[in-house]
């Protein structure tokens, strides 16, 4: 086990007295626990909400990345013309065909 000087245990490590001092513990704990769970993933979502914001900035990285984020593009990303029921109509024989008209269709 770590030893820890005296004078930082008092505020870490949980006593059998004040229950404040264990719940001070806990929550210093919980948070940090937290803290280094979420940081490396709210990092890693606005890597790739900026790669996918400006593609040109992709091709200047290594191929797996690239790989990966077009991959997530086109399989989760991208919205298809034929899902949006503004702009298309079921059909039995295509099974969606674009409704007559004019609509409006943007994709990132």
């Amino acid at each position: 086990m770590l030893a820890l000087p005296k004078e930082t245990a008092h505020w870490l490590m949980p006593t059998k007295g004040f229950p404040l001092t264990r719940l001070r513990f806990w929550m210093i704990r919980i948070c940090s626990t937290l803290i280094m769970v979420a940081a490396p993933l709210m990092l890693v979502e606005a890597a790739v909400e900026l790669l996918l914001a400006n593609p040109q900035t992709l091709k200047s990285m290594p191929g797996f990345v690239e790989n990966a984020v077009v991959r997530l593009y086109l399989h989760r990303d991208r919205i298809q013309i034929g899902m949006h029921p503004e702009c298309s109509r079921f059909s039995e024989d295509l099974l969606y065909t674009l409704r007559p008209g004019q609509c409006r269709f943007k994709n990132r």
